[in-house]
């Protein structure tokens, strides 16, 4: 909303980067255990220490790209000491009040465009979408994986609710999801519905015996073909950018992703598949000459600039490897995959009844291959945020709870981190 006010993105990013270290300070007696905590300080490392890194051997320094990093890493921490603070319920009434912003904001951007004009004429966004929504995110497929990992983090507060809620959630996620035309990002809902669906409706009583209905058998088939044909299907999630918008607007979209049509020509007959591989081959090539350390960080902004690098490589994975080397995308990788075998996650998500963590990574790395933008995701830091607090804010057996590590612990504020169980 701060472009409709006349103030710069910059602007609002320092104001927002300098209001979380004020609040990181003032809360300084929670944040500082919070930040030696393994998975924060891994973050830490990835957006903050290793960038700065790798400005040593940048052609060019790119102080806002520094500057974003630090705000990123300071959203991720001061969502943690947040919910620490005053509890996971205060949090998840933030979520859903965030929700129901993001879902009128969506609805709005179908049908009223002109009211979104003067934030784009400032952020120099283009908002010929053919009717797509894009919500104050102010592009369609972003908006697509902000409102996923929102969803998530909302129905994991939901905890005991009856099957016919469950339903329509997941139901209202996949139209969500449609209504921004997204491809990409009608899959990974896909995928994060068939997650929720099994964890909660399949039962395994037994080794090798599931006792469940013959439909949730078909399903479960479907799931698993589903699974098999991943990499197929990664291949052929794109999003058009040539296309007239006249000839492929949301209603053509949703018609192709109920199809399961992931793919499409552009206006010179050339299949968008076909300019992904040519556009990977490119930076592959690239990444070849540097590929430990890589190019510098920032270097992808600064070679288009100069016309070395042509279209966005539309792949996070290729992002990190090309600015910042294959080491640090090791790590990246290394980030998530901690996150999920941390031995406090299944606690966890039997806690919230609900594989969260599982549907959190999911989304992000299926995310990252088919878009070079998920680290620049505000909502993706807060949710990491928020489970990792989770996480390190389960009692062990020394503490002052006497729970058995209930996630309602996290109804009352946390005075001191010490006696909470980590490694």
């Amino acid at each position: 909303m701060a472009p409709l006010l006349g103030i710069s993105i910059s602007t609002v990013s320092l104001i927002l980067l300098a209001l979380n270290c004020l609040y990181i300070i003032i809360n300084s007696k929670i944040a500082r255990p919070v930040f030696r905590k393994k998975h924060v300080f891994y973050w830490f490392v990835f957006l903050v220490f290793w960038p700065l890194l790798a400005t040593l051997y940048s052609t060019a320094i790119n102080y806002r790209e520094l500057v974003l990093q630090m705000y990123f890493f300071t959203l991720l921490l001061a969502t943690a000491v947040y919910l620490l603070r005053n509890g996971f319920n205060s949090f998840h009434r933030i979520i859903t009040a965030a929700l129901i912003v993001t879902i009128s904001g969506l609805i709005l951007s179908m049908f009223m465009e002109t009211f979104f004009q003067s934030v784009a004429s400032i952020t120099d966004n283009d908002l010929q979408y053919g009717g797509r929504a894009y919500g104050f995110f102010m592009q369609p497929n972003l908006a697509a994986r902000s409102s996923i990992l929102l969803f998530i983090i909302w129905f994991a507060g939901l905890r005991k609710t009856k099957t016919h809620i469950v339903f329509l959630a997941l139901l209202g996620l996949l139209i969500l999801v449609s209504l921004t035309g997204s491809r990409g990002g009608f899959v990974i809902a896909v995928v994060i519905v068939l997650l929720i669906f099994i964890n909660k409706y399949l039962k395994i009583t037994k080794p090798f015996k599931i006792m469940i209905s013959p439909k949730y058998i078909t399903l479960l088939l479907v799931f698993g073909c589903f699974l098999a044909c991943i990499p197929l299907l990664l291949d052929f999630l794109t999003v058009t950018q040539s296309k007239p918008f006249s000839s492929f607007d949301v209603a053509a979209r949703i018609k192709a992703i109920s199809q399961m049509k992931l793919t499409e020509k552009s206006s010179e007959g050339e299949s968008t598949v076909a300019n992904r591989i040519d556009v990977f081959k490119h930076y592959s090539a690239m990444i070849g000459e540097h590929p430990i350390l890589g190019n510098g960080f920032g270097s992808i902004t600064l070679l288009q600039s100069e016309g070395v690098l042509g279209k966005s490589s539309h792949n996070q994975y290729l992002k990190i490897a090309f600015e910042t080397g294959l080491l640090r995308l090791v790590f990246y990788l290394f980030l998530l995959v901690s996150l999920y075998f941390d031995p406090r996650r299944k606690r966890t998500e039997q806690s919230l009844q609900t594989n969260s963590y599982a549907q959190v990574i999911t989304s992000v790395v299926l995310a990252g291959m088919v878009s070079n933008t998920v680290l620049d995701s505000r909502v993706l830091y807060c949710v990491m945020g928020c489970f990792i607090a989770m996480l390190i804010s389960l009692p062990g057996n020394t503490g002052r709870y006497t729970s058995k590590g209930s996630i309602e612990n996290l109804n009352h504020p946390v005075d001191s981190l010490e006696l909470q169980y980590e490694k």
